[in-house]
């Protein structure tokens, strides 16, 4: 009696497998375009069986700004050449942190020329704000494991995610 109880499990377990139910599995991207996923080396599913959430596609969202980005000093390191019978070669290096003001001035074969230094407060920071569409790239990449969902009797697979 006891054998004829484990049979019958093992009846209701196939039937139960044979319908196919809800199953995770995990997959391996094997191509890109077009998009396929290996599962156990066995299976492979293209685009036609796949369901993609925001999580492994690229996809645009609307996102609103109200910043301003930090103050910035930029590098304002510079040389001039002067050809004259002598040659006439000048390096200057402004100090960033105290713009217009000159760390170290360079000039050799000096000769009768004036140079002179412009001061230009070259700090600044910009203002973004607003609602615009950014692109989100998460676009899946060949090799990339994946977690999926089977469903449908087996006939879709909903990829939730990377598996890390």
């Amino acid at each position: 009696m006891a054998d004829m109880h484990e049979v019958i499990k093992k009846i209701a377990l196939a039937v139960v497998e044979e319908s196919k139910p809800t199953a995770v599995l995990f997959g391996e991207v094997t191509s890109v375009s077009p998009l396929k996923i290996t599962i156990d080396q066995k299976l492979t599913l293209d685009e036609n069986f796949l369901i993609l959430t925001n999580n492994v596609r690229d996809h645009n969202v609307d996102m609103t700004f109200d910043f301003s980005t930090k103050s910035k000093t930029l590098d304002a390191d510079h040389k001039h050449n002067a050809q004259s019978s002598g040659g006439i070669s000048v390096t200057s290096k402004l100090n960033p942190e105290q713009p217009g003001t000159v760390i170290e001035n360079e000039v050799t074969n000096t000769s009768s020329t004036s140079i002179s230094e412009t001061k230009i407060d070259l700090t600044h920071s910009h203002d973004i704000k607003g609602r615009t569409t950014v692109t989100v790239h998460y676009g899946l990449k060949k090799g990339e494991k994946v977690i999926l969902i089977r469903y449908n009797k087996g006939q879709k697979f909903l990829v939730l995610d990377r598996v890390v």
